[in-house]
């Protein structure tokens, strides 16, 4: 590992952490030159784009978890819990990861949109 940031760098070369690390410091630097005001503008704005984004991927989730649930009249749950029947063909076990898949999305979505939320609610109370 040393050796590969050694040789990166003697070659002028940046590995993309690098280079996104660079570029996040810059925008940084930017964003800390603004007036209060401006900043408080930027975050409400950026806040709200990135929770509507966020749920639309958290709506999507919900939808496609219960297609599986209507499909195998189970949950995810049941199925963890009781494994898959014996007779499960190839279709089920695929169906199985996605929607494993699937419900990970919703619990990552729901750690992402509840801090989101929170900071939004902050910028509404300054109004």
């Amino acid at each position: 590992m040393a050796y590969n940031k050694t040789v990166t760098a003697a070659r002028g070369w940046e590995t993309v952490n690098e280079k996104s690390a660079r570029r996040a410091k810059r925008i940084e630097a930017l964003f800390y030159a603004l007036v209060p005001e401006e900043k408080a503008n930027v975050i409400s704005y950026g806040v709200a784009l990135r929770l509507s984004d966020l749920e639309n991927q958290h709506f999507l989730a919900k939808s496609k978890v219960q297609q599986f649930e209507e499909k195998y009249h189970s949950t995810l749950e049941k199925l963890d819990a009781e494994g898959l029947p014996d007779d499960a063909g190839y279709e089920m076990h695929e169906d199985y990861i996605i929607w494993h898949h699937w419900a990970e999305v919703i619990k990552e979505t729901n750690k992402r949109i509840a801090p989101l939320q929170e900071i939004a609610e902050q910028g509404k109370s300054r109004c």
